[in-house]
């Protein structure tokens, strides 16, 4: 009998465990994203609405593709939603950095803009009937490991790396610690700008693939109220020194994975 428990209790806490680390696998995407964004000093909230765009996006082509094998309709969707989305970023990039508009009006907009796009193609209703291309991402299984969880860790430690051992990983701290400075410096201000806005709405893109449900609708990735994270943000200053860099990121990724685990 207390065999028959302790295997029972073992089962649970393994499904329990698989279950944690989907849920934030999935809102990893956009909290690695966010954390190149809010490193330079600004602050993109559009990710919600790019990701829904490029989720309905993808399972509209997905559809549209029937007659080629999984993998190659999972590719061709991927990539065409990843492109998108890196166009809406170097959009919003274009305007903080051309036009001196500050990252929270613009991004705003271009939330507003994304949304639309996704009424439009949507009608307001769900899209449902997705093949199983679009839905492997998120429900794929390597082994007996959620193949989310595999490509989450994989972009955890590709981010690690460049934001740590490279020169680009240097450059977008010194904009964020004192963007002047680093303009005299020598660092191309606007191009680290507009690079780490593209890589957000790139990793966007990739958490509207992670899906784990049959259906996409215009309300994904949309928040159940005005999230706290978008207006305390503002006040928050990339660090300067390399101790409070460190923690700047983990308290980026946790307050956000935090904030974002709210979202519909």
């Amino acid at each position: 009998m207390y065999f028959y428990l302790y295997r029972r209790a073992q089962v649970y806490l393994q499904e329990n465990l698989i279950n944690v680390l989907i849920q934030i696998a999935i809102n990893a995407f956009i909290a690695t994203g966010m954390t190149f964004v809010l490193l330079t000093g600004g602050i993109d909230l559009s990710v919600g609405p790019v990701c829904a765009l490029n989720g309905i996006l993808g399972a509209l082509l997905c559809k549209q593709l029937p007659a080629m094998n999984v993998g190659m309709t999972l590719l061709v969707g991927l990539l065409l939603s990843i492109a998108i989305a890196l166009v809406i970023g170097g959009i919003s990039a274009f305007i903080i950095c051309r036009f001196n508009v500050a990252p929270f009006i613009a991004t705003l907009a271009m939330m507003n803009v994304a949304r639309g796009v996704c009424y439009l193609l949507t009608n307001s209703k769900p899209v449902y009937e997705l093949p199983e291309s679009f839905l492997w991402i998120g429900q794929g299984y390597i082994g007996p490991i959620p193949f989310i969880v595999i490509l989450t860790i994989v972009v955890l430690l590709i981010s690690h790396i460049i934001l740590s051992k490279t020169a680009y990983g240097r450059h977008i701290y010194a904009v964020g610690s004192n963007e002047e400075v680093a303009k005299l410096s020598g660092i191309r201000v606007n191009k680290i700008k507009t690079s780490v806005y593209m890589i957000c709405a790139g990793l966007s893109a990739l958490r509207g693939y992670a899906s784990r449900l049959r259906s996409v609708q215009d309300s994904r990735g949309r928040p159940k109220g005005m999230s706290s994270m978008q207006l305390r943000q503002q006040s928050w200053a990339a660090p300067a020194s390399r101790e409070e860099q460190e923690g700047f990121q983990i308290r980026s990724l946790a307050l956000l994975q935090l904030e974002l685990s709210t979202m519909v």
